[in-house]
């Protein structure tokens, strides 16, 4: 866990002439990183148990079958099904596949998803599925042959719940329920039913080892893309990158802004946005690399607090979803809204963003007619129209006609102008910004776009 930074704030009371310190611990700063787990456990994987069962594999389906068709399958059985199937997975390696110096496996060796975490088997346990669960008998659910449903089908659905778990958009789930039902006849599986499955298998989520076992599943199956079981990645895909939404939502912001990393952090003018851009790029986590442990550091519980999260990383977070619903992505217009900081500074900063990001693009020709030159200098033609659509030129004031006679996106000189205002936008970018939250849609209850839409002070 990186140690936190203990800050200090002092002052003079008047009357008594006495300092006033208060200490404080910056909450923010209690995050771990996997590099430390891989430290204080050398040449080790992260481990996983499993029950111990003496139940053969058929039966061990059997029991699964019963309690999925009686929606009662219980959370042993379900880890049990897991490790078995997975027994049987295998692909090889086309190079050798390390991650933070753990050798997983080897170049042309044939490796399972267990190969990937070091497995140890508990207390023994035996399926109540098999000595024959409740069977319901319901319009909804009409009698069939079980028997039928595919051992895949049986993986798809456990790992299935998972991913309805970590969803909080019921709409979503609802939606998403239709195409796994889909995918789960598809497999085998005709009849499988999910609805209902978040309030009966709830507790599921908070099993540290059911995560471990979708984690090596998911990181498996991403590693080896073309193997026969990839459609299983419907169900544990949630696995890769939880808990890093404030890194996924930097690249993200890379990807709409169609920039680079280091020129978006100069973008960056909040002392704590600045913090956690530090924080987040702590050398030694692998974040850059596809084969790596890291995108899957909470559910292999290689940390307890992530530092890629949308918590540990909220400034950020907020100002990339903020500028994000200003351009009206609609990824950013539904982000969640978690965010207790300085939502003035947060604001003025994305606010400055986009109005620089407005006027005007930086294009270069990619391609040209044998014979022309699309780069040398050619004098722009002016339209004679005025940037603000609802004032003159005469009823600009000189702020304005600053703001507006300002071209490019280099972010100092963005800053300087906005330090030499006072750090203050002048109306005509005030109006410009009310008028683009005005075409915010609708909006989810709760969400940055409402937000920006609605309370936004710029």
């Amino acid at each position: 866990m990186m140690n936190p930074q203990l800050k200090r704030t002092a002052s003079i009371h008047i009357a008594t002439k006495k300092a006033a310190k208060f200490e404080y611990v910056d909450t923010d700063a209690l995050v771990d990183y996997p590099s430390d787990w891989f430290t204080n456990h050398p040449n080790s994987k992260p481990p996983v148990t499993v029950p111990k069962t003496n139940c053969s594999k058929d039966d061990l389906y059997k029991a699964a079958r019963g309690g999925i068709r009686a929606m009662n399958l219980s959370i042993s059985t379900a880890k049990l099904v897991l490790h078995v199937y997975g027994k049987e997975m295998t692909d090889s390696c086309d190079e050798d596949w390390t991650s933070f110096s753990v050798k997983i496996g080897t170049k042309g060796a044939s490796i399972t998803p267990w190969d990937l975490v070091t497995v140890t088997e508990g207390t023994v346990y035996q399926p109540v599925e098999a000595t024959g669960g409740t069977v319901l008998s319901t319009p909804s659910q009409p009698q069939m042959d079980i028997s039928t449903w595919t051992p895949r089908a049986l993986v798809l659905y456990i790992l299935c719940i998972y991913r309805l778990l970590r969803i909080t958009n019921q709409e979503y789930v609802t939606l998403l329920i239709t195409k796994m039902e889909q995918q789960l006849t598809a497999e085998g599986g005709s009849g499988m039913k999910l609805s209902g499955a978040t309030l009966v298998y709830a507790g599921w989520i908070s099993d540290r080892n059911y995560l471990k076992l979708v984690a090596a599943y998911d990181m498996f199956l991403y590693h080896f893309s073309g193997h026969e079981d990839g459609i299983l990645r419907l169900g544990s895909l949630g696995s890769r990158f939880r808990d890093c939404a404030g890194l996924l939502s930097y690249g993200y912001a890379m990807s709409i802004l169609d920039i680079e990393a280091g020129y978006l952090m100069d973008w960056i003018f909040v002392k704590t946005m600045g913090d956690e851009m530090i924080r987040m790029t702590r050398e030694g986590q692998e974040t850059g690399s596809p084969t790596s442990y890291f995108p899957y550091q909470s559910d292999l519980h290689l940390v307890n607090r992530s530092a890629y999260s949308s918590n540990a990383n909220s400034y950020l977070f907020h100002w990339i979803h903020t500028f994000g619903s200003l351009m009206s992505h609609k990824r950013s217009i539904n982000a969640r809204y978690n965010f207790e900081g300085n939502v003035a500074d947060v604001g003025l900063n994305a606010v400055v963003l986009c109005w620089a990001f407005a006027r005007g693009g930086e294009l270069n020709p990619q391609f040209q007619k044998e014979g022309l030159d699309y780069g040398k200098n050619i004098e722009p033609v002016s339209s004679g129209m005025d940037d603000d659509e609802n004032q003159g030129p005469n009823e600009l004031t000189p702020e304005d006609k600053m703001w507006l006679d300002t071209t490019g996106r280099d972010p100092a000189t963005w800053f300087a102008l906005l330090k030499a205002n006072g750090f203050k936008v002048p109306p005509v970018v005030s109006r410009v910004i009310k008028r683009q939250r005005g075409r915010i849609g609708e909006t989810r209850i709760d969400s940055i776009g409402e937000y920006v839409k609605e309370r936004l002070i710029y």
